[in-house]
């Protein structure tokens, strides 16, 4: 088996899944009772709170604990937006982001919002300038993904940050999802983040929302004590530590990790490169870890099932869509339908080996004869 769908999801850590057994035995109480054990499961959910936010760099956010990236989106833009409904109801984003982030601003647009879509510069990256032209005084959210999820492109996020809290009272939101682990971010300078433990080797069922304390966020789920006051539900102690122990593994010794993604990345690059039936759709501005590839005459879905028959796995699109005969997304940056009929996914990871690139290079142009 050749795994090259990292960016879908991961398998969880050996020492997080041990630590989770060990927990789940010993720290089973509601961390909201109010006697001893309900005190050191309490405990437990501090520690790991304090434990992501140190990881993160933001000390001073908060942490909101939710079922995963998807449900901490619903609650930062749906939270957002209805905290400041008297402000204003004009909404910026990019026609790049995740489905669950799409899907809400689609449904606030239906409510009477107004949404403008910020475009990118040919690296791909955010076109700042036209960020600030599109800034109004009734401009409530900015929604903007620090990695975009099919292409791989890493945003300016401080500049973004700067720009939004220079020019505008509006919030700033980004799913971090495919940042996370992957690449070195400034994440205390984000309004409201989101992650999921199972993109950086924790357990599927846990996330988080980390927002800055003195921004107003309207509750999604309610009734009943939680950790906070934003999302209600008896908090799990042991995934909420599997989150913390996952995040600490995956970002120690980070310089170390990317470097060895940007070694495999580059050799299956260079490797492919000379086949005239490929195409890279990619920037220098691209994370090493996601590489969108096009092989003409081979559409999306027929390539991955025979790639997959020969037990190499990977994404057309991203894993949270439903499959479709072209990518929207790299149509709408290349403006070139056969790329965009003929693109897959392929992410890598600390984990993949040079012998897995070596096996997957053979097979991929065995089946562009």
């Amino acid at each position: 088996m050749i795994y090259f769908d990292y960016s879908a999801t991961t398998q969880t850590n050996e020492a997080v899944l041990s630590r989770f057994v060990d927990v789940s035995s010993r720290v089973f109480a509601n961390p909201n009772s109010q006697h001893m054990l309900g005190t050191i499961a309490n405990q437990f959910v501090v520690d790991a709170t304090n434990s992501i936010k140190k990881s993160l760099n933001c000390l001073n956010h908060e942490v909101i604990f939710t079922s995963g990236a998807t449900e901490s989106n619903n609650l930062a833009i749906k939270g957002i937006c209805k905290s400041a409904e008297h402000l204003g109801k004009h909404i910026i984003t990019t026609a790049y982001e995740h489905p669950s982030v799409i899907a809400c601003i689609s449904q606030l647009q239906s409510l009477g919002y107004e949404i403008d879509i910020v475009g990118l510069l040919p690296n791909g990256t955010l076109d700042l300038i036209e960020l600030k032209e599109l800034l109004r005084q009734d401009t409530v959210l900015v929604s903007i993904a620090a990695v975009f999820s099919e292409l791989g492109f890493v945003q300016p996020i401080q500049e973004i940050s700067e720009i939004i809290h220079q020019y505008s009272n509006a919030v700033f939101h980004s799913d971090i999802t495919q940042a996370v682990g992957k690449v070195h971010i400034p994440y205390a300078s984000i309004d409201f983040m989101s992650v999921s433990a199972h993109k950086f080797y924790g357990i599927k069922g846990i996330g988080a929302l980390l927002k800055k304390p003195d921004l107003a966020c309207t509750p999604q789920i309610i009734g009943g004590s939680s950790t906070t006051k934003y999302r209600s539900g008896t908090p799990s102690v042991v995934l909420i530590d599997s989150l913390a122990t996952a995040l600490k593994i995956q970002l120690d010794d980070l310089s170390t990790k990317i470097k060895h993604v940007e070694e495999i990345s580059g050799t299956f690059i260079k490797r492919l490169q000379k086949n005239p039936s490929v195409r890279f759709n990619r920037t220098s501005q691209c994370i090493p870890h996601i590489v969108n590839v096009s092989f003409f005459g081979h559409p999306s879905l027929v390539m991955q099932q025979k790639l997959s028959t020969r037990g190499i796995y990977v994404s057309f699109q991203t894993a949270c869509k439903l499959n479709e005969e072209v990518s929207i997304a790299v149509l709408r940056f290349t403006k070139d339908n056969q790329l965009a009929t003929t693109s897959l996914r392929f992410s890598f990871s600390h984990l993949t080996t040079h012998e897995e690139i070596d096996e997957s290079i053979l097979i991929i142009e065995e089946l562009l004869k």
